[in-house]
């Protein structure tokens, strides 16, 4: 994962679905209030390392407790400006240069098949410099591709990355198979019986 500027996610096996960018994962670490988790999943530095070594790479260094804050108020940025995005409403602009200043400093560089040994440990800052330019970039594309479900019964955000723009659903498995289900059901009631 190059700089984190590209908008894929990884699979997240806490999540019911793909939010669509990285910087989102991150949000759903806790900081969306959905409750899909069980709460918040980074409850201490180690919660943290683990996430980063999923997400970015082994070879970002362990967290400290100062990490863990500077992450939790990245990931409270992400948060405010996706709800904002998605939901039409003002940006938060202090979120936004707090997220814009964290993008400009060095992430961490894609994936190197090396020796343990011969790969630096990255610094955890570096790592979320490399969050924070995926919201960067997943936030520029703006109102068009940062969403909410289309379910009624559903309040999930995630990024259209699609080539058309057209996902509506946070998942298909989830929202999207149940919202067919129910057009079908509809049709059918509606439609003549032979």
């Amino acid at each position: 994962m190059a700089r984190g500027r590209q908008c894929q996610s990884s699979w997240d096996p806490g999540l019911p679905f793909r939010p669509g960018a990285l910087c989102l994962d991150f949000g759903y670490t806790g900081g969306f209030d959905t409750g899909l988790q069980g709460g918040e999943r980074l409850r201490g530095p180690e919660d943290l390392t683990q996430w980063l070594h999923q997400h970015i790479s082994p070879a970002v260094a362990a967290a400290d407790e100062q990490d863990l804050a500077h992450a939790l108020g990245l990931r409270g940025c992400i948060v405010d400006v996706a709800c904002a995005l998605a939901r039409g409403n003002e940006l938060p602009e202090d979120a936004l240069v707090r997220i814009d200043a964290l993008a400009a400093r060095p992430g961490v560089p894609g994936r190197i098949d090396a020796p343990a040994a011969v790969v630096p440990a990255w610094p955890v800052e570096c790592a979320l410099a490399t969050i924070a330019g995926n919201a960067a970039a997943a936030f520029s594309a703006g109102f068009i591709r940062v969403r909410v479900c289309a379910a009624e019964d559903c309040d999930l955000i995630f990024y259209d990355g699609s080539a058309g723009g057209a996902r509506r659903w946070c998942s298909m498995r989830r929202c999207g198979n149940r919202a067919k289900v129910r057009a079908h059901r509809a049709r059918k009631a509606t439609s003549p019986v032979s």
